[in-house]
């Protein structure tokens, strides 16, 4: 699904325009790879990308690390080209929805603030987010 959302936001790139972008505040939960998250983040979102332990310590970090550093270099070394984009480094933090079942979850939508998205370990309570990701949040082999 996040290969197809990063389609829709190829094909409808006015709505994803990084000045638009570069105030929001993104949280993907069951990020996987971080492929729809990092998309965010290539247009100036400030993202969080959420997985179990296991998937962010040898993929989720690994690959939102990588594209940060290898973008930060290439918006440095050729600005001229870019323009005033720049790009924040991502959050990533490991979540198992089954610990967490028990543990408080708050969304309290409001448009002037954002979405916030409170629970126990995963971000600061006072964290809030413009938008909330689930493209790839669940996943199983037999699929």
């Amino acid at each position: 699904a996040a290969v197809v959302f990063v389609k829709y936001m190829e094909k409808n790139s006015k709505d994803f325009d990084p000045v638009k972008l570069s105030q929001k505040r993104v949280l993907e939960l069951g990020s996987g790879c971080g492929l729809a998250g990092i998309a965010y983040m290539l247009r100036g979102a400030a993202v969080t990308l959420t997985d179990l332990p296991n998937v962010v310590l040898t993929l989720t970090e690994r690959n939102a690390q990588t594209i940060y550093s290898q973008v930060s270099t290439l918006l440095l070394n050729d600005a001229a080209a870019y323009g005033s984009l720049s790009i924040q480094k991502p959050k990533v933090h490991s979540i198992d929805w089954t610990e967490a079942a028990s543990r408080s979850v708050h969304l309290n939508e409001s448009s002037e603030n954002g979405i916030s998205f409170q629970m126990d370990n995963l971000v600061n309570h006072e964290d809030k987010y413009d938008v909330v990701l689930l493209t790839d949040c669940v996943f199983s082999a037999s699929l």
